[in-house]
């Protein structure tokens, strides 16, 4: 089943003359008043839905969190500098008021006109937020007559701005960036066979219920980084200063049997490059199996990439999350940024999921990332809707 199925999109909701609020992610990095270049990205996605709104003559309310304040006004994390780089790609009047609820939050929607949008701000400056507060919700709801979610990456939160206001009014559904991530993800539920999922990171317990929910035919995944670590160790491989316990093995083995009785194929890299612990500067190429046990595995090997890519020629879909190694040194990033240009070369349908998939996207170049099918952002929500889990900022914009 489609995760768009039962979701009204921004194309049936009525926006003529209504106050629209669109609850959105700009939570982006900031260096003193300007948006970091890296996270700008994040702001010009949501620019499709708000130019459609205003197109449609709506009154265009913006809602966001930034940062962790714990229901306290901290200035350093107001929403200040995303309103300016917001007029700026918009070229339209960004009403910031210095709240958002009350007086002067009611009286800048009030008086908003086309060309121009209110931002209200931080919306975890109030307590109610992260509570999901109904007084809060209702305090925000008398200030908007339609509710648009277009922020998957918060998605999977209880929180009032997402959970709690869309049931206050008459009319809800999702945006155009919510919109793509949706439709992107469920190509990877219902894909293109056969799949390829490339899969890094350090702990098991983060990719265990994803790992579970790709266990069926024709779909191969291949492991990377401290991820890969924790399976040879399973099947009784050294792994160098690599710490994998008792529990971790165990889950490690539960995969591999469920692979093998499913018809999935669990692929575990061939060599790896690493370092001796202590001894940064120099590194060498192992087999998997005559790693060190003085060595830190900081990246996977060319035999290892070379498997990968001949797997990604058959393919129809890709999966891409999570670094193949010690991806931010520079040093040892060549393998993750390796298979960012694999999966753009490769002819299948690709989504790459993750903070660490992302930033190898960057640094593998412009052309590289624009070969990619789908970039979400939706990080951990992405992933649990790919683990089958439902979402609290979804469910309540179900038609039932």
């Amino acid at each position: 089943m489609s995760l768009l199925s039962d979701l009204r999109t921004l194309e049936e909701l009525e926006l003529e003359n209504q106050r629209v609020f669109f609850r959105m992610d700009l939570d982006v990095a900031v260096d003193g008043d300007v948006v970091s270049a890296v996270d700008i990205g994040r702001i010009q996605s949501a620019l499709a839905s708000l130019r459609f709104a205003a197109q449609a003559g709506a009154r265009i309310i913006i809602g966001s969190h930034r940062g962790q304040p714990k229901g306290k006004v901290q200035p350093d994390l107001s929403l200040e500098p995303i309103g300016m780089k917001l007029a700026e790609l918009t070229e339209w009047d960004i009403i910031l008021p210095d709240d958002c609820v009350g007086d002067a939050a009611r009286k800048a929607i009030a008086d908003v006109r086309a060309g121009q949008a209110v931002l209200l701000e931080n919306l975890r400056f109030n307590p109610g937020e992260e509570a999901d507060d109904e007084v809060f919700a209702r305090e925000l709801a008398k200030m908007a007559d339609v509710f648009v979610n277009d922020a998957l990456v918060a998605s999977n939160r209880e929180h009032a701005s997402l959970h709690t206001l869309p049931r206050l009014l008459r009319e809800s559904g999702i945006g155009l960036a919510l919109q793509a991530e949706l439709k992107a993800l469920s190509r990877i539920l219902e894909p293109e066979l056969p799949l390829v999922a490339i899969l890094g990171g350090t702990r098991l317990n983060e990719r265990f219920e994803l790992i579970l929910s790709l266990l069926r035919p024709q779909r191969t995944l291949f492991l990377g980084g401290a991820l890969a670590c924790i399976f040879l160790s399973a099947q009784g491989h050294t792994v160098g200063t690599t710490k994998v316990d008792v529990h971790e093995q165990a889950r490690a083995r539960t995969l591999l049997e469920q692979a093998s009785n499913r018809g999935t194929q669990i692929v575990l890299p061939e060599d790896f490059v690493v370092t001796v612990r202590g001894d940064t500067s120099t590194t060498r190429v192992t087999a998997s199996d005559a790693i060190g046990a003085d060595e830190d595995v900081v990246d996977v090997g060319p035999s290892t990439l070379e498997r990968i890519n001949s797997a990604l020629g058959p393919a129809k879909t890709v999966l891409w999350v999570g670094a193949m190694g010690l991806a931010g040194h520079p040093v040892y990033s060549a393998g993750t940024v390796a298979v960012a240009r694999l999966v753009a070369d490769a002819s299948a349908f690709g989504v790459a999921i993750g903070a660490a998939t992302i930033a190898a996207l960057r640094q593998a170049g412009d052309d590289v990332a624009q070969r990619i099918g789908y970039i979400s952002t939706g990080g951990g929500a992405a992933l649990e809707l790919l683990e089958g889990r439902r979402l609290p900022g979804l469910e309540v914009l179900r038609r039932t």
